[in-house]
């Protein structure tokens, strides 16, 4: 494994822990030469990525050899590394308190000591529109970072240090903005304010920003690319949910918010219960950024259509993981 994959590796786990990204949402990058860099797979859980998750890409034609495929921001990468040739680590991120600011619907956010930062207008996940869009904040920032509109950030530098140094501070001025707006910002030590397990065990999100919502709307539009992944058009909330229809919406996999209750995490599996934990709190943050600014609801059809490619890429992944996983007992017996 070379030096800068196991750096990328060692970089995903740290983002995960430090709560910037979440799941597989996000990509990592450094840069490999002159022609060239390297950048996670497409879909991938951080806490598990292996050296065959990084994958080797030519700037000039996009091009990689092998059957793993790279992350599908893989252009938003490639133009960094072509407007900005001092910059050789890019990170991605999904963090919470820069997406909830991504969602105000401005071009420009001035939130705190390190000046204006530039928000790229928006564009679909892996499309040629997000790639052309990022290139042009890009171009027009003195900054390591820039948000991209309804989805998160991307940060780089000329070391790792730097690039995660650009995005922690992002994230706290970033916060600081949301305290302004008398939006409760995301702190690292609170990531598990509002988690709560009932008697039977599951898993509920019952933070105050999470329980305000319930109480004063009736559905849950996606402001957010990841919410939209996992929910598809929204989530309405519920007057109120009985112990059997809380169990039925747990036995298959439907998540439930309940007036002043918060969010029953419900999803069939043990990883996309903590993502929606997560997932559905960003998205209360970036409701009430948009209320505040000028930010709208993300399009039903883009929502619809980013819902059937989640399904179908982590119908895929889990089937991959499976074989990983039996590969290894295989190797251990």
């Amino acid at each position: 494994m070379t030096g800068k994959a196991l750096e990328i590796i060692r970089t995903g786990k740290k983002l995960a822990e430090k709560g910037l990204i979440v799941r597989s949402w996000g990509n990592i990058s450094a840069r490999e030469g002159k022609d060239s860099f390297l950048i996670t797979a497409s879909g991938r859980n951080y806490m598990s990525m292996s050296e065959e998750d990084v994958i080797r890409v030519s700037i000039r034609e996009l091009s990689f050899s092998g059957d793993v495929k790279p992350s599908s921001e893989m252009r938003v990468h490639r133009e960094i590394y072509r407007i900005k040739p001092e910059a050789e680590f890019i990170i991605h991120t999904h963090q919470s308190n820069g997406s909830a600011v991504s969602a105000m619907g401005l071009s420009i956010v001035e939130p705190g000591k390190s000046g204006e930062i530039i928000c790229a207008q928006y564009g679909l996940p892996g499309s040629g529109l997000l790639a052309a869009a990022c290139s042009e904040a890009v171009k027009k920032t003195d900054r390591k970072a820039v948000i991209m509109k309804n989805h998160g950030a991307v940060c780089w530098g000329k070391d790792v240090e730097e690039a995660l140094k650009a995005a922690e501070e992002l994230e706290e001025e970033c916060g600081k903005y949301l305290e302004a707006l008398g939006i409760d910002p995301w702190k690292r030590e609170d990531k598990d304010k509002g988690k709560y397990r009932d008697k039977e065990g599951r898993l509920w999100n019952r933070h105050p920003l999470v329980v305000r919502f319930t109480e004063e709307e009736k559905i849950m539009r996606p402001y957010l690319d990841d919410f939209a992944q996992m929910a598809g058009t929204g989530l309405k909330v519920a007057e109120e949910a009985s112990p059997d229809e809380i169990k039925t919406a747990e036995e298959r996999g439907i998540p439930l918010l309940i007036k002043g209750k918060g969010l029953l995490c419900a999803a069939g599996r043990h990883e996309d219960e903590k993502a929606l934990f997560t997932v559905v709190e960003k998205n209360c943050r970036a409701f009430y950024c948009a209320r505040a600014g000028k930010g709208r609801p993300l399009d039903p059809e883009d929502c619809m259509l980013m819902r059937k490619n989640y399904v179908k890429s982590y119908s895929r992944l889990f089937k991959q993981e499976a074989f990983r996983s039996s590969q290894e007992e295989r190797k251990g017996s």
